[in-house]
């Protein structure tokens, strides 16, 4: 058990470096390596379901859809533009999915 606690400690302090280094990483050719490599930041920032239909979206899934079965809320929708605004220029077509979720989540339109 020490072991583990010692790891689960390491990854804490971790984690939002490996997440920028991911994030970092992000470039407009592939929509789905977009996704994987942000949706760890995403999940670490409080949008596990922003990251979610994130992957959905990536897999191709119809932005209503995605709305329903991601469970993402109205109180997610900041944690998605935050993103957005983050991935603007690195990945377009990913930043731009983001914002129609805000955009939704917050309107549901």
């Amino acid at each position: 058990m020490i072991i583990l606690k010692k790891l689960e400690t390491w990854f804490d302090e971790a984690a939002p470096c490996i997440a920028e280094i991911c994030l970092s990483a992000i470039g407009p050719a592939d929509d789905c390596d977009s996704v994987a490599l942000a949706g760890g930041a995403i999940a670490l920032d409080g949008g596990e379901n922003v990251a979610w239909a994130a992957e959905m979206w990536a897999d191709g899934l119809a932005l209503p859809d995605i709305v329903a079965q991601s469970g993402a809320t109205s109180g997610e929708a900041g944690i998605a533009l935050k993103f957005a605004d983050r991935l603007d220029t690195q990945n377009p077509n990913l930043s731009g999915f983001l914002r129609k979720l805000a955009d939704e989540l917050e309107t549901g339109t």
